[in-house]
């Protein structure tokens, strides 16, 4: 009788970790990086705000314009996220007319431009 109900117990406890698996996994997927102007289209002038979610917090963490298709090695207009901040808003003035995109560098290093995040806009 002990035995079975040791059986039922860790059964229990393997299943019991599988959902805790897989409740955590997609918990970390809702964490991705991603970041938002706040409108799709702008006129010159305008003041664009860059809303960022999910960032690590490093102080090399930093937001820029660039034109659209410019190689991710283009800085542009940046900021510098404040440090430990991992969500928040930076604003920056708006460009000439033209097709834009904010990009996200996450625990930026020397040369190395991997873009953790962008989001496409328009300045008319």
């Amino acid at each position: 009788m002990e035995t079975k109900n040791a059986k039922r117990r860790f059964i229990t406890s393997v299943i019991v970790l599988i959902i805790l698996g897989f409740c955590c996994q997609s918990a970390m997927a809702d964490r991705r990086a991603w970041i938002e102007t706040d409108k799709r289209v702008y006129h010159r002038g305008e003041r664009i705000r860059v809303y960022f979610y999910n960032a690590p917090g490093y102080s090399r963490d930093w937001i820029c314009i660039v034109g659209a298709g410019a190689p991710d090695t283009s800085a542009g207009d940046y900021q510098y996220m404040p440090n430990g901040a991992q969500r928040g808003v930076i604003t920056f003035r708006s460009p000439g007319p033209g097709r834009y995109e904010a990009r996200a560098y996450y625990n930026y290093r020397a040369g190395q431009y991997y873009v953790s995040a962008r989001y496409r806009f328009r300045v008319r």
